[in-house]
């Protein structure tokens, strides 16, 4: 082995920290195959063969076939990796010719390069993701200078062997907090994904003010939607709200959350986000039974007898006694059904569609480029858009004289001085019906 270090250097090999080695050569093919020869191959460092760059394919095809035919193999050309827009060869794979077939994988000197480049750009990356945790963390304590009630917990995944990196991070601000007492009755939860480069979910807790406009309590970023998750965010919210907790709760229906808030919220009505018309299309499939069944489950005039009457008379009319999707409703009925649900507030609230509707939002401040640090500094200039909403409506809402419609003059008129303009429609709609 001593010699075959002076060898390759007539070969005009570089060894690059034992780690690398860069075969440069520029003489003619038959001094090329002298150089190889005069190489000890049968005593060569297997070791060292992988870690081998060659300026060309066809140079790597030269040295492993001498070295294989030394050794008692030979070598032929197997898979070919090439670009899909220049078709230039990044990987030549070389098999032996032998039952027992071992694989040569070869890159050139340039798609070496490009490797380690690539390798190093992942790596920047991590420590990126881990540094990004500490500059959110920065950010809000900023933010606290100029709002001192702005309230933010986080968690960081302290696993042994690796550094502490943001798990989870909930924050609320001061003006949050004051639209929480004022309209906290009725929250609506409700995760959406892929709004931050790591993919983190990024809870909503809505709620609806005296506008009927959507408003936001919270939106905190979590690692995960497991159960434990959830019950830290509710814990962090029933902290900031100094423990007022919702009289009603909605949700999409998932099983972690839905957990969660039995045993954190165990007083409050849990309503369940279904959608109606769309899950009886794709289980049953039958127009006259969605109608039907939409009937059942939204009008909150029948008491819970007469309910159970028209149910059944429904499921037998389709025969639908061993359908599991509407057997499986039934069992929900006393979260998704408006009769079982008589007495609780909800304020209008039958689906979590007030958080989809804020997804649409989302989407014009928000994208996946944006690290945690960049999604927080977005989600406050959504808040300041929804509050500047706010305003303008106010200000619509302040001005003007309603024009009486209904025979109830003086309760109407009562109604307009009293009420914004959105719930004074409201207020009119039922003196109509009366």
């Amino acid at each position: 082995m001593a010699n075959s270090t002076e060898e390759l250097d007539e070969l005009n090999v570089e060894e690059k920290d034992e780690e690398d080695y860069s075969v440069e050569c520029d003489y003619e093919e038959e001094t090329l195959v002298d150089g190889i020869l005069s190489i000890d191959l049968k005593n060569f460092c297997t070791d060292k063969i992988s870690k081998l760059s060659f300026i060309s394919l066809d140079v790597a095809y030269l040295f492993y076939n001498w070295y294989e035919r030394v050794n008692g193999f030979s070598v032929r050309r197997s898979n070919i990796f090439q670009s899909k827009t220049s078709h230039e060869v990044l990987q030549q794979t070389f098999v032996r010719s032998w039952k027992e077939n071992r694989r040569i994988s070869c890159l050139t000197m340039e798609d070496r390069k490009r490797q380690k480049a690539i390798y190093n750009q992942v790596g920047k990356q991590r420590a990126k993701h881990e540094s990004d945790g500490v500059a959110a963390l920065k950010y809000l304590k900023q933010l606290q200078l100029s709002d001192p009630e702005l309230f933010f917990r986080y968690k960081e995944n302290n696993e042994e062997n690796s550094e502490s990196k943001l798990q989870h991070m909930f924050w609320s601000d001061g003006m949050s907090q004051i639209d929480y007492k004022a309209f906290g009755d009725v929250v609506a939860f409700d995760a959406t994904y892929g709004k931050n480069k790591y993919r983190c979910p990024l809870v909503f807790f809505c709620g609806v003010n005296h506008h009927q406009q959507t408003i936001v309590f919270a939106s905190p970023v979590v690692g995960n939607e497991k159960e434990e998750t959830y019950v830290r965010l509710l814990q962090r919210l029933m902290e900031v709200m100094k423990d007022k907790t919702s009289t009603s709760v909605i949700t999409d229906g998932d099983i972690p959350l839905k957990n969660a808030i039995t045993v954190v919220l165990p007083q409050s009505h849990h309503r369940l986000c279904v959608a109606l018309s769309r899950n009886a299309n794709s289980n049953i499939k039958d127009p006259d039974f969605t109608a039907a069944f939409n009937h059942c489950m939204l009008v909150g005039y029948y008491d819970i007898g007469t309910w159970n009457k028209k149910w059944t008379q429904m499921v037998e009319k389709f025969g639908l006694y061993e359908n599991g999707w509407v057997h499986e409703m039934f069992e929900k009925r006393k979260m998704s059904v408006a009769s079982h649900m008589r007495g609780s507030f909800f304020f209008g609230f039958r689906t979590t569609s007030r958080c989809k509707g804020l997804h649409s939002k989302i989407r014009k401040f928000v994208n996946l480029r944006f690290n945690v640090t960049e999604l927080i500094q977005h989600l406050c200039r959504l808040m300041n858009h929804i509050r500047y909403k706010e305003i303008e409506t106010y200000f619509n809402s302040s001005y003007g004289d309603a024009v009486l419609e209904t025979k109830f003059n003086r309760l109407e008129r009562c109604g307009a001085n009293l009420f914004t303009r959105e719930i004074f429609f409201m207020y009119r709609a039922l003196l109509h019906r009366s």
